[in-house]
């Protein structure tokens, strides 16, 4: 099996971001037949000609282009450093998109010399592990040969090779520990090295670029100073949780939050397994007494957790009456109720409210009843998913966390096992052995389970993060690290996965289910750190990814109590962030149930008419004149304003403070602009362009003439490239609107689409359910929904039995296809017109909007965009579809998004505008139809007349 990579439009983003920075750098390979300079001819140095001022412009415009509400960026007065921060949740392609990054950045600008740096060996290992999956692919961004190689202080002698293969992409990974100390072989001189003085010279001559991965990790003192020995052309940090510090010099070009994540769809839900949840397992909260004081007033020390900034910690107090421990420990729900009312010093005994009593030296709470509910419930949970998605071709796989690697093995104990491993196979055993889940007995527990620990030199298993160092886990190792497509497949046994905290980082696998945190501290991991292993998509057995909502869940197995895990998750990425997390939904697993469709519907006769209107599959053809894409296309050259600028080199004259360590002892005296750069020859500009975009070399010449913009091929034609087709790219899509027609294709959608049973969570942060549906009128009696809007909506049409006689929500493989994905609506509805006395079959998409106009923290254009094709499809085969926000929108034909002027809105306005010299009646009256219309967006539909209005100017005008 091979996973199968795709980019996503968040990944394309992220990608252009990093690249858009260096917007003016010429192209210095020979196969472009452009020639700049005499500088530019040795490819073993990475050379930058394009001046920090230019930079800093192009900072600027790709903050405000990625900059929104939900995902703010400061954007950038200054440039010190040429240091530049990408943010990307967790389990989003993180290092997939890195590494697409350096192809591209090797592919535009001729860059040849990267070095990754990474703070942990298990992170190298899934690094150079997902770069043999992506190299074929990385190859033909780059369109070129890529050396790939893992930093060995051991064969030291093998980096001249890094610098002299100047025909190939060269890639270096390496852990910071590998240099962050001056006894490091980098940093020290070897008479009898080949290389002569210090490694790091060597490196550090050829200006690499260098990647940061999880930099928050790298901030010490040490590795922050020996970094600049590497002289980086420029700095790229990659993480989900960037540390900014008063001190940090690096600027933020793109962000996915964990917001966009969920929002999307592009990582796992949570539900959370808590053991203080279960009703079949009540678990009493930790208490312990340790002395009983007769005194002038009666006391007990007492020993309790509270929840503290920095996690769980045990405190010891003295208490007296009425103390309240659910005050003391800082609000942990496990605590309420948990008020003294008694303390007997003649009966040794301290009672609590919720009629608790607890002796002297008695501990309420045994942490191995409580690791093995965790552990049994975790099996459980497997058990099921098993039996649901293994029919499904998606293997299940669990990762178990545990603090001491004697608790799984144990050279002391007979058979070599600790408790957890009996643990486990003893409730393996007995669950195998319920009727529901006899097709997973085994007679070999052993091959369903998989551990890794590392070892120290005598053999001896450690509890630390680092790689074994034996043979013993060789096999092991390999299959969790490096074997992903193996450890997903059926034909591999093992299931159960069980670590230290060395799979905390730098380690997660798609089909990660369940997660289990057995530990016996109260020190926790960070949980968005615990969680990250299984957020990313699953996988079946095609490799494929899946993206099914009711598939798509992770649980968490925790050993604090659901509304604790829930809400310190969210204040971790709440702090760690900056955002928001009111969106977020987190599951209380133990509140899960089945909704079951009621099947007698599929012969309710108001479902039947419906589903015969709408069960169509479609496809669609497009057919545009090619004078209307010239013509479309010229009108954005025209409004964007379209010019490329003359490249000009930086010179900087630096002084030497110290000869022997010249690198870091400089002093800049002096920063000009040079020459400008005449370009000497050019290359072949339109067949580049209409390989970016796919048009023709024809219609490329025409746009180019027509728009009178070939001057500036003279100017920078790599530039002139770029930016043409990003314009090309970005109105294509709109244009295709114009020449789409969709047709039914010969199949039809099966009603098998409809699952059994949907899975909702009654008790969630941030619940979003309607209950009580009229089961006559629709298929589910209670319904987990995507927002408040929907909740609303689905409650007033089941209220509403008059006039709705019919409502479903429809199933995520229920989509019609679009140029720009496929596209799933939401509701499908019968609905009695009365005024007109008409059964009408309604398709309806719920957005809460601002009118006409989705704001792009609301909805990315690639999403408008398929609602825009929705209508047309859905027009083709004569069903109503509109975008609504309340019940009052929904008629026949009657919604909150008006399709046909959509187009005309902000060309309307520029019309009416064009004679008038007050720009600010325009400004005004483009603000009437969206009062949060963007600086950029209003930019580009008002073209000239923005020409003076600066972001701060235009923020101040109000629409009255």
């Amino acid at each position: 099996m091979e996973f199968k990579f795709g980019h996503r439009p968040y990944q394309e983003d992220a990608v252009n971001s990093v690249i858009n920075l260096f917007k003016g750098q010429p192209i210095a390979d020979k196969k472009l037949e452009i020639s700049v300079s005499q500088d530019f001819k040795d490819n073993n140095i990475n050379s930058l000609a394009v001046s920090n001022e230019t930079i800093l412009m192009n900072l600027r415009e790709v903050q405000k282009k990625n900059n929104r509400s939900k995902a703010p960026i400061d954007i950038s007065k200054e440039l010190s450093e040429l240091d530049f921060a990408v943010e990307m949740e967790t389990g989003t392609g993180k290092t997939f998109v890195y590494f697409s990054t350096i192809a591209k950045l090797s592919r535009e600008y001729n860059w040849r010399k990267f070095i990754i740096i990474v703070p942990s060996v298990p992170i190298k290992e899934g690094v150079e592990s997902e770069f043999r999956r992506l190299k074929n692919s990385l190859e033909n961004i780059a369109d070129k040969t890529i050396n790939f190689n893992v930093y060995d202080s051991s064969k030291i002698n093998e980096l001249q090779e890094y610098y002299r293969e100047p025909n190939c992409l060269e890639i270096l990974l390496m852990t910071m520990g590998s240099f962050n100390k001056d006894d490091n072989i980098l940093n020290r001189g070897n008479p009898d090295s080949k290389l002569g003085g210090k490694p790091v010279d060597l490196l550090a001559n050829t200006r690499p670029i260098v990647i940061l991965d999880e930099p928050q990790k790298m901030l010490g003192e040490a590795t922050t100073n020996k970094l600049k020995n590497f002289n980086p052309l420029f700095v790229l940090r990659y993480s989900a949780t960037h540390k900014v510090t008063n001190d940090s010099n690096f600027k933020f070009v793109y962000r996915y939050t964990p917001l966009d994540a969920y929002r999307d769809r592009y990582v796992k839900k949570i539900e959370v397994l808590s053991v203080y949840d279960t009703e079949n397992n009540p678990a009493k909260a930790f208490l312990k007494v340790k002395e009983i004081n007769a005194g002038n007033q009666l006391t007990a020390k007492i020993s309790y957790f509270e929840n503290t900034a920095n996690g769980i910690k045990e405190r010891t107090k003295k208490l007296k009456d009425k103390a309240d421990l659910y005050e003391l420990s800082n609000e942990m729900p496990e605590y309420k109720n948990y008020v003294i009312t008694g303390i007997s010093a003649s009966r040794n005994e301290v009672k609590f409210r919720n009629g608790l009593v607890v002796k002297l030296n008695e501990v309420t709470q045994n942490k191995d009843d409580l690791m093995k509910i965790q552990i049994k419930e975790t099996i459980r949970t497997h058990l099921e998913k098993e039996k649901d998605l293994n029919p499904k071709g998606i293997k299940v796989l669990t990762l178990f966390f545990i603090d001491k690697v004697v608790n799984y093995r144990n050279s002391n104990d007979v058979d070599g096992k600790g408790k957890i491993r009996k643990w486990f196979e003893e409730f393996y055993n007995e669950l195998t052995c319920e009727e529901e889940f006899k097709e997973f007995a085994t007679d070999n527990v052993n091959e369903i389970q998989a551990a890794y620990f590392s070892v120290d030199k005598n053999g001896n298993y450690k509890d630390t993060r680092e790689k074994s160092q034996t043979n013993a886990d060789v096999k092991v190792y390999d299959l969790i690290m490096n074997k992903k497509e193996e450890l997903v497949s059926f034909t591999t046994k093992e299931r159960f996965i069980f670590s230290h905290s060395a799979l905390r980082e730098g380690w997660d696998n798609p089909n990660v289910f369940q997660l289990c945190n057995l530990n016996e501290t109260t020190n926790e991991v960070r949980r968005r750190q615990e969680v990250g292993r299984g957020l990313r998509l699953p996988v079946n057995q095609d490799g494929d990814r899946i993206m099914d909502d009711d598939i798509n869940i992770l649980t968490v197995a925790s050993s604090v109590s659901y509304e604790l895990f829930a809400k310190r998750l969210q204040e971790e990425i709440t702090s760690e962030t900056g955002v928001s997390t009111g969106e977020i939904r987190i599951s209380n697993a133990f509140k899960r149930k089945k909704s079951y469709i009621k099947m007698d519907n599929f012969n309710n006769e108001y479902f039947k008419r419906l589903w015969q209107t709408i069960n169509k599959k479609m496809s669609y053809t497009i057919q545009v004149d090619e004078e209307v894409i010239v013509e479309e296309i010229i009108n954005k050259i025209k409004v964007s304003g379209f010019k490329v600028d003359p490249l000009a080199y930086q010179v900087q004259k630096t002084q030497m403070i110290n000869i022997y360590d010249a690198t870091i002892n400089k002093e800049i005296k002096e920063t000009r602009s040079g020459d400008e750069i005449k370009v000497s020859k050019i290359p072949n500009v339109v067949k580049r362009i209409a390989d970016f975009t796919g048009l023709t070399k024809k219609v490329v010449i025409k746009i180019i003439s027509k728009s009178e913009i070939q001057k500036y091929i003279f100017v920078q034609p790599d530039i002139f490239v770029e930016k043409l087709s990003e314009i090309i790219k970005e109105e294509m899509p709109k244009i295709f609107k114009k020449g789409i027609t969709y047709y039914c294709t010969e199949e039809m959608y099966e009603l098998n689409l409809f699952n059994n049973f949907i899975m909702v969570y009654e008790d969630s942060i941030n619940p979003l359910i309607a209950h009580n549906l009229d089961l006559s009128r629709t298929f589910y009696e209670v319904i987990q929904l995507d927002s408040e809007t929907e909740v609303k909506l689905i409650n007033e049409m089941n209220a509403d039995k008059k006039r709705f006689k019919f409502f479903v929500k429809l199933p995520a493989k229920f989509y019609v296809p679009t140029p720009t994905g496929n596209y799933n609506p939401d509701w499908a509805i019968v609905f009695q017109d009365e005024q007109n006395d008409l059964e009408v079959y309604l398709v309806r998409e719920s957005k809460k909007t601002a009118g006409k106009y989705f704001s792009k923290d609301n909805l990315r254009d690639t999403e408008v965009q398929k609602i825009e094709y929705g209508k047309k499809a859905f027009d083709s085969i004569k069903v109503d579809y509109q975008v609504v926000q309340t019940i009052a929108d929904i008629k026949a034909g009657q919604g909150v998004f008006n399709f046909t002027d959509i187009e005309k809105n902000f060309e309307e306005i520029l019309n009416e505008e064009k004679d008038d010299s007050d720009s600010i009646k325009a400004i005004k009256g483009l603000k009437k139809i969206n009062s949060k219309v963007e600086y950029l967006d209003a930019k580009a539909a008002l073209g000239e007349i923005m020409a003076n209005i600066t972001e701060e100017q235009f923020n101040s005008i109000n629409n009255e």
